[in-house]
């Protein structure tokens, strides 16, 4: 006699939704590094004065829309560092070469620092959120195909 219980279907489908959710973590570790940061950078901050040296911007294509990009320096602990960073279109119409503004500069490491209040709690929030969606597509893809009725089976017997 046949049996009609549900069978979980470890296909290939099964298999790449679960190295999706497995993905998924890895974004998690960015998450709470991210929010570390974000956290000591708050409550530990150090001021320092930024100074823009050169801006530039890339022409938006079919493919991705336009970059805009800050170089500055500033100095922690005696010494000058120069970077370069991606910002978003209002911060970089704000910041012409020449201005100065205030940064937060992470007490132990100079290169870890905040643009504008809220820079790293935005990637944080955002990472979380990536994470959670790819959490979620790789969990669907992995019980589709009848092993979510599978695995419900499975669980209740």
């Amino acid at each position: 006699m046949p049996s009609w219980t549900p069978q979980l279907n470890f296909n290939r489908r099964f298999w790449v939704g679960c190295a999706i959710t497995l993905l998924s973590f890895s974004f998690l570790v960015v998450t709470a590094v991210q929010s570390r940061d974000a956290y000591s950078l708050s409550r530990e901050g150090i001021p320092a004065e930024a100074t823009v040296t050169d801006t530039r911007s890339t022409a938006p294509t079919p493919d991705s829309p336009s970059k805009f990009f800050l170089t500055y320096t500033y100095s922690s602990n005696d010494q000058a560092i120069t970077n370069e960073r991606t910002v978003p279109e209002p911060f970089f119409e704000t910041h012409p070469v020449g201005m100065v503004w205030t940064i937060t500069v992470h007490p132990n490491d100079p290169t870890r620092h905040e643009l504008f209040e809220g820079e790293k709690r935005q990637t944080a929030i955002s990472a979380l959120i990536f994470s959670a969606l790819l959490a979620l597509f790789g969990a669907t893809l992995a019980l589709s195909g009848g092993n979510l009725t599978a695995l419900r089976h499975r669980l209740s017997s």
